[in-house]
């Protein structure tokens, strides 16, 4: 699997590289989807902090000012409940993205991404040749 720091830092590398597998644009799709789960972790943290601060505060306020803080927590856990969700959609993306994208072709290897594109480099035996017609593995 690819590692999205080393996307980030060096996205033209990734591009170029993937670009001989007709992936080019795999290196914008991860970028786009670390963006959105690294704003979303953001936001989250911040309103667990703001939670935090506020649960802390309600235990030493008194009278207005406690209820304005219970009021400040019951909508910093609403938000919070509409954003960890997203939060966890992006990071299971990111994921996805990350497991369906190959890694790096070696700079010896052909360019292309089907069985046509391939060079045979060598063979060890002949393919044998049968007097019937041989079933599939799956059949078997």
């Amino acid at each position: 699997m690819l590692d999205i720091r080393a996307i980030r830092d060096d996205p033209d590398r990734f591009r170029s590289a993937l670009a001989r597998r007709d992936l080019a644009g795999a290196v914008d799709d991860l970028l786009a989807a670390d963006e959105r789960r690294r704003s979303l972790t953001v936001r989250v943290d911040e309103l667990r902090a703001l939670q935090n601060k506020a649960s802390k505060a309600i235990g030493r306020a008194e009278g207005d000012e406690k209820q304005r803080l219970i009021d400040e927590v019951a909508r910093v856990s609403a938000e919070l409940r509409q954003v960890e969700p997203q939060l966890a959609e992006a990071d299971a993306t990111m994921t996805e993205l990350l497991a369906a994208t190959p890694n790096l072709p070696h700079d010896s290897s052909p360019d292309g991404s089907t069985d046509d594109d391939a060079v045979e480099v060598r063979r060890h035996l002949e393919p044998r040749v049968f007097d019937f017609e041989p079933k599939d593995h799956a059949e078997l």
